[in-house]
C-alpha cells in the first residue's frame, strides 16, 4: 500500500479508538440515560468531524508536497481537466456521511422525544413557564413557584422555593407556557443534558408531554430560549430528585396549606415527653394564616397533641398532620401528652393597605407607615404575568415579602415596622424592578 493510504487507514483506527476518551476533555460526565443519548450523538458527530478533517488536510498536504513546482512530479492540470471518478467520489462520500449523520441524529433524538412512553408513568406533574419564573402543580392543591433572584454584585442566584420529585420514578411532565415561549432545560449535578422542551402558550403544541425518570440528586432547570429579552437568563429554578418515601414527606407538607397565601408550619418532633422545633415556634401569626402541625413521634410511647380543639395520637415512629385557619384576636394553646405546649397569637392587623400590581408598575408605589402599627398588605395582581411583592433594601437585606400572585390573584404580606426608616418595596420577579415595579416606604414614629 502507499505511504499517504496507510497513513490515513492508521489514523482513522486511532480516531476510532481514542475519540470517545479524548471528547471527555471539556465534557460533563453524564447522570442520566437521557444525558448518555445525547453524549453518544456527539461523539458520533465530532468522530465524522474529524474523520473528514483530518482526510481532508492529509490530501490537502499529498497535493501541495506532491505537485510543488520544481518537485518530482510536476503539475498535471492542463493535461487532466476533469474525472468523472473523482467527481462521484468527492460527492458520494460526503452524501453517505450527511445522510449517516442525519439518520442517527433522528434515531436519537426520536428515542429523547418519546421518553418512556406516555402510557408508562406513576405521577403526573403540570409545568408552567411564566415571565420570568417556573410553576409546578403537583395536584391535590400542591402548587410550587419558584422566583429566581440575582445578586446585584456577584450575580449569583437564590431561589424562593425548591421543586421536589420522587427519585427512579416515571413522571409525566406537562408543559405549557402562560404568555411566551420558554424553553424547559434541565441539567444534572454535572450540568450534562437530561431534557429540553418548548414551553408554549398556544397553537397546536400548547401543551408538551413526556415521561422521564430521574435518579436521586440536585437538577437545574434553566429557561434556553434565545430573545432579545434577559429575563430568561435569569429564569432558573432548582430540582431536588428525593428518594420515594422523603418526597412524599414533602408533598404532605405541602398539602397541609392547599391554595392559602398565608401560611406557617410548625415542625415539632416528641420523643417521650421532650419537644424539639426544628425551627423556634412563632409566638404570633396573622389573622387568616393557615397554621400547619406536624408532628413526628421520635419515641417509644404513643404522643397525643391538641391543636384548635381536635386532639390527634401520634403512634412511635410515626407522623401526624394537621391544619387549621387561625383568626384574629385568638391565642392557640398547642398542648402534647405527654410533653409541653406552646401558644400562638393570631393578631388582627392595625390596618390594611390595598395597591395594584401592573405590567410593570406599582400604583399607589409611594406609601406611609407608622412603627409599631402592623400592617396587612393586599396587592391585586391586574396584569398579565406574575408578581410579588418585597419590602426591605434592594440588593440588600429583605424585611418581608408576599406570595407571588398570577393574573388576577392576590399577593399578601404581612409587615411590622420596629423603627424609624425608609425603606424600598419592590417585585422581586427578576427584571420587573428594572422595568418600574418599586416604590418607597416612608416609616415615622
Amino acid at each position: 500500500m502507499r505511504p499517504s493510504v496507510v497513513a490515513l487507514v492508521a489514523t482513522a483506527v486511532l480516531l476510532l479508538v481514542a475519540a470517545p476518551a479524548a471528547a471527555r476533555f471539556g465534557m460533563p460526565e453524564p447522570l442520566t440515560d437521557r444525558g448518555k443519548t445525547v453524549e453518544d450523538i456527539y461523539f458520533q458527530i465530532a468522530l465524522a468531524g474529524v474523520l473528514v478533517f483530518v482526510l481532508v488536510f492529509a490530501l490537502l498536504v499529498w497535493v501541495l508536497v506532491r505537485y510543488r513546482e520544481g518537485g518530482h512530479g510536476r503539475s498535471t492540470h492542463e493535461k487532466h481537466r476533469g474525472s468523472l471518478k473523482a467527481e462521484l467520489v468527492w460527492t458520494i462520500i460526503p452524501l453517505a456521511i450527511m445522510l449517516w449523520i442525519g439518520v442517527m441524529s433522528y434515531a436519537g433524538l426520536v428515542k429523547l422525544d418519546a421518553g418512556l412512553g406516555s402510557d408508562d408513568y406513576a405521577m403526573e406533574v403540570n409545568i408552567t413557564g411564566f415571565q420570568w419564573f417556573w410553576q409546578m402543580d403537583y395536584g391535590e392543591g400542591v402548587v410550587v413557584n419558584v422566583i429566581p433572584t440575582a445578586n446585584a454584585q456577584t450575580g449569583a442566584m437564590s431561589y424562593s422555593d425548591t421543586f421536589h420529585l420522587p427519585a427512579d420514578t416515571p413522571i409525566l411532565l406537562n408543559l405549557t407556557g402562560n404568555e411566551v415561549i420558554h424553553a424547559f432545560n434541565i441539567l444534572d449535578a454535572n450540568r450534562a443534558y437530561v431534557t429540553m422542551d418548548d414551553a408554549n402558550p398556544s397553537g397546536p403544541h400548547k401543551y408538551h408531554t413526556q415521561v422521564v425518570s430521574f435518579p436521586a440528586g440536585k437538577y437545574t432547570i434553566q429557561c434556553k430560549e434565545m430573545c432579545l429579552n434577559p429575563g430568561h437568563g435569569y429564569m432558573r429554578a432548582e430540582l431536588v430528585v428525593d428518594a420515594p418515601a422523603d418526597f412524599d414527606e414533602w408533598k404532605a407538607d405541602r398539602a397541609l396549606f392547599g391554595s392559602a397565601a398565608l401560611r406557617e408550619l410548625v415542625d415539632v418532633t416528641a420523643n417521650n415527653g421532650k419537644l424539639t422545633y426544628n425551627d423556634p415556634a412563632p409566638a404570633v401569626v396573622v389573622d387568616g394564616t393557615r397554621v400547619g402541625i406536624k408532628v413526628t413521634n421520635a419515641g417509644t410511647q404513643a404522643v397525643e397533641f391538641t391543636a384548635d380543639g381536635n386532639t390527634t395520637a401520634v403512634a412511635p415512629g410515626e407522623v401526624a398532620r394537621v391544619a387549621f385557619d387561625a383568626q384574629g384576636g385568638k391565642t392557640y394553646t398547642v398542648t402534647f401528652s405527654p410533653g409541653g405546649s406552646f401558644q400562638l397569637e393570631a393578631v388582627t392587623p392595625d390596618a390594611e393597605i390595598t395597591v395594584d400590581l401592573g405590567d410593570f408598575f406599582i400604583r399607589n408605589a409611594d406609601i406611609q407607615l407608622q412603627v409599631g402599627k402592623g400592617y396587612l398588605i393586599r396587592a391585586t395582581n391586574i396584569g398579565t404575568i406574575g408578581h410579588n411583592l418585597f419590602i426591605g433594601t434592594f440588593g440588600g437585606e429583605v424585611l418581608a415579602e408576599s406570595n407571588t400572585a398570577g393574573s388576577g390573584d392576590v399577593a399578601l404580606v404581612y409587615f411590622k415596622p420596629t423603627s424609624a426608616a425608609t425603606l424600598d418595596w419592590w417585585c422581586n420577579v427578576p427584571g420587573h424592578h428594572g422595568l418600574g415595579m418599586s416604590g418607597t416606604v416612608t416609616i415615622t414614629a
